[in-house]
């Protein structure tokens, strides 16, 4: 038997008055995670909530008025952020707060939902995360990075990645080769000779039309620079 965790810890400066709203709004995930007895305390839960949180999370699902704030989590029947968040003055500036978020279990793309969701000022940052095990196990480590931007969620491989480098191709499973790869003048084929797009061209550009298998996106692995070591 093996503890894993997901670690994370990391700061944003945010306005104040999102900070009030994010407390507000972990607050009633929270209470969503313990559970409510009957649809009626869901409703009133909802009516006793701000007008900033209730412009955030329109009600329009007449059952469940809290679906949008759900749809940030990974398991909806249990919103829980998984982090401690609090807020401390940033000096020199009454309107902003310092949001911090650490814990030991946290469902990381979760909260990223959550803050992009939120804390529009802030956007974009970037954190990072720690997959770890208690005893030590092989392949039980690992982590990463990701950005948080207004539109989107970008998984990183390091923390000095450009997530808008040209890194994604166009997959298509073939039973002699695997796998083949298109080449906008070309079509499929090798990797060698595939077209490589940035996330915003892969964005609006329409996968080609095949016969049997459909094709998919493939992100490549960031190059890295070998530096050997010394002599």
């Amino acid at each position: 038997m093996a503890d894993h965790f997901t670690t994370a810890a990391f700061v944003l400066e945010v306005d104040a008055l999102e900070a009030e709203l994010l407390d507000e709004v972990i607050e009633i995930a929270e209470q969503l995670a313990e559970g409510l007895g009957t649809p009626t305390e869901t409703q009133a839960l909802y009516a006793g909530a701000s007008s900033q949180f209730q412009a955030l999370f329109p009600n329009i699902d007449a059952e469940n008025p809290f679906a949008g704030l759900l749809a940030l989590f990974e398991d909806p029947s249990f919103p829980s952020p998984d982090s401690l968040v609090w807020h401390v003055p940033v000096v020199g500036n009454p309107g902003k707060r310092n949001v911090h978020v650490e814990g030991e279990n946290v469902a990381v793309f979760s909260v990223a939902r959550l803050l992009q969701k939120v804390c529009v000022s802030a956007l974009p940052f970037r954190f990072g995360w720690a997959h770890t095990s208690l005893p030590m196990r092989v392949d039980a480590f690992g982590g990463g990075y990701l950005e948080v931007r207004k539109d989107r969620i970008v998984h990183l491989w390091s923390p000095g990645d450009n997530p808008d480098a040209a890194r994604l191709v166009i997959a298509l499973k073939d039973e002699q080769c695997g796998l083949l790869f298109w080449n906008t003048k070309t079509g499929f084929g090798s990797l060698k000779e595939a077209s490589v797009f940035t996330h915003d061209e892969a964005d609006s550009y329409r996968l080609p039309s095949t016969d049997g298998t459909r094709p998919g996106w493939l992100e490549l692995p960031c190059t890295r620079e070998f530096v050997p070591a010394a002599a």
